[in-house]
């Protein structure tokens, strides 16, 4: 049979580990072995009651380390305890960690001078109990879980028994039978030095260096959520990703910490900084890093479901700005003091995305798989990779013509009854080339942009107060060529006419108009909905989506009302063919579509559900 202190044995599977370095969860070092080494001939009984203590030495440890074991009491009320001692233990006083199994039937942890369990667990007689047993000798520190299927923490963070209270360095487990009568038999023992904690967590401490988990390897955009918990407020604690296992804070190209002032705080190229005030207590955090290795920048969240972001689009310290890949996260405590613990790590890396870019774009396609991007102040053309490769000071809605010419056009209200549209055009290296303008009602606002195969330009606003819309052309050299008003609520261009969508007195009417006003065709569909979107395919059919208020029939069948206990999911589409006939409609299960496009031959929806929550 294999010996009750395997983990001294080399011919039991057990362990005793020093995984060395920092990487991969391992602790900096391990102290040197002790000497009292020799192992049991088999795994069986330990303790007696009315015996002698049993005690088993192990390997000097002096930092963060784990115990194993299987446990199996021969009876229920026994007394029987199982301890971690530095040296050979004669008495209860001597043993600084100690799990019990009491007289009255369960199993509870010496926290200083009492005992007691966050988690009540009755023991049987002849059960075998794993026990794990999580230590930080430095903090006079330990944990205690119980794993049946899957490990149960019966204690958490309680203090090194009093008397023990100075322990520097564990080398002993020892046993002992209080009771009148009973034994306890004791197997599989592992002695692992490690940053691990049974709950799937690491522990990084102060002198600990780098405690490192791998992630999804990102080549593009990566990223990562994780719980962190400071033991104190003011520490220098700090997470990091990296390519490899770091060895030095160079190596982080990304990183959060939690700071000596007691913020938290992300690395900004060659500082710290962060974009809201977040003071930090010994609680648990939750953090959301996304970096993107195109850009060479990175964003943190912080919190779950109400996260705020700490930082945007931060720059890669400046070591790291050539980064081509993440995929370790890190955590160490710079500080003389404190640790910071980090659970339920989750990694995601991007498949088949060539660039990113966070925050709210207008976006137009270019040939070559290159791109002109807006955030409302600056207008970039991105190569193929995503490289910036023309910029300039000017932001709104886009469109580019065959030529590669770019327009951005934006609504700016002049007086409380009108606004002004601006056009801007611009060769493909972003030099400006002309600008144009008209009037509009106040309170405008861009559906469309689009250009014809002649190089004029057609936009699309509606005036939601106003409850009409407008279609405005201008020509290849900034001409005005022309306008449509129409009553609306949602308009799209196709070429140079206009797709009109609108709510008439219970009649949902899209109606196809040339520029002149002239009626193409109108279909009018008994029934209300809120349209929030209409444009055109390749082949000019109609497609458009928003939310139905009253259940519509487009050509196809009724499309009815739906709700879930969380409220309606009325979102839809409909396409119509270029004059006007039904091709298909649905529901998509979203509450309204918010967004619709097609090449044609598919069609993609972008919408919300929304949650209703109810208090009580």
């Amino acid at each position: 049979m294999c010996a009750a202190i395997a983990a001294l044995v080399a011919a039991c599977d057990s362990d005793v580990g020093d995984n060395g370095g920092a990487a991969n969860g391992a602790a900096t070092e391990i102290s040197s072995p002790g000497g009292r080494a020799a192992a049991l001939d088999v795994c069986g009984t330990v303790a007696t009651a009315g015996g002698p203590w049993w005690n088993q030495g192990f390997p000097d440890q002096a930092r963060r380390f784990h115990v194993e074991l299987d446990a199996t009491p021969s009876a229920v009320g026994l007394d029987a305890v199982i301890g971690l001692a530095n040296g050979a233990a004669a008495g209860f006083t001597a043993l600084a960690a100690i799990v019990r199994f009491n007289a009255a039937g369960s199993i509870d942890v010496r926290d200083g001078d009492t005992y007691h369990a966050i988690f009540n667990m009755p023991y049987s007689a002849g059960t075998t109990y794993h026990i794990r047993i999580d230590l930080d000798v430095r903090t006079r520190k330990y944990s205690v879980f119980v794993r049946q299927g899957t490990y149960t923490a019966i204690a958490r963070d309680y203090a090194f028994r009093t008397e023990q209270a100075g322990a520097t360095v564990l080398n002993d487990i020892a046993s002992k039978v209080d009771g009148a009568s009973g034994s306890v038999a004791i197997c599989g023992l592992a002695v692992v030095a490690d940053a691990t904690t049974a709950d799937g967590c690491v522990v990084a401490s102060a002198g600990d260096g780098f405690i490192t988990q791998p992630v999804r390897d990102a080549t593009v955009v990566g990223t990562v959520t994780f719980r962190a918990t400071p033991s104190d407020p003011g520490i220098d604690g700090v997470m990091g990703l990296s390519a490899g296992p770091p060895t030095a804070f160079s190596d982080l190209a990304a990183a959060v910490r939690f700071s000596p002032t007691g913020v938290i705080e992300a690395r900004d190229g060659d500082t710290y900084r962060a974009d809201i005030n977040q003071t930090y207590s010994a609680r648990s955090f939750g953090f959301r890093m996304t970096g993107d290795l195109v850009s060479h920048t990175y964003s943190v969240f912080q919190g779950s479901s109400d996260a705020a972001e700490l930082a945007r689009q931060y720059r890669f310290r400046p070591t790291q700005s050539a980064a081509t890949h993440l995929d370790q996260i890190s955590v160490i405590v710079d500080g003389p003091t404190g640790s910071v613990t980090l659970c339920s790590l989750l990694s995601a890396a991007s498949d088949g995305v060539a660039y990113s870019r966070e925050g709210t774009y207008a976006v137009a396609p270019l040939p070559g798989d290159e791109g002109v991007i807006s955030d409302g102040v600056t207008t970039q053309r991105l190569d193929a990779g995503g490289k910036t490769v023309a910029q300039v000071a000017d932001g709104g809605e886009l469109a580019v013509d065959a030529l590669g010419d770019v327009f951005v056009a934006s609504i700016a209200n002049t007086t409380s009854t009108i606004a002004t549209l601006s056009v801007r055009k611009y060769d493909p290296g972003l030099a400006p080339l002309w600008t144009a303008s008209v009037t509009l009602i106040a309170g405008s606002q861009i559906q469309m942009v689009a250009t014809d195969a002649g190089g004029a330009v057609l936009v699309g606003a509606a005036a939601p107060a106003d409850g009409s819309v407008t279609a405005t052309r201008f020509t290849a050299g900034g001409a005005f060529a022309g306008e449509l008003s129409a009553p609306g609520n949602a308009v799209g261009v196709d070429g140079d006419q206009a797709l009109v969508a609108w709510n008439d007195s219970g009649t949902l009417r899209i109606t196809r108009y040339t520029l002149d006003g002239a009626v193409v065709w109108s279909r009018g569909f008994t029934g209300r909905a809120t349209i929030t979107q209409i444009t055109a395919d390749p082949d000019h059919a109609v497609l458009f989506g928003g939310e139905l208020i009253d259940s519509i029939d487009f050509g196809g069948g009724a499309l009815p009302l739906h709700s879930i206990p969380e409220g309606p999911v009325n979102g839809f589409f409909a396409l119509l063919s270029q004059a006007g006939d039904h091709l298909q409609s649905r529901t998509v299960g979203m509450s309204q579509v918010n967004g619709v496009a097609t090449n044609g031959e598919n069609i993609a929806v972008s919408g919300l559900l929304r949650l209703m929550l109810a208090s009580i």
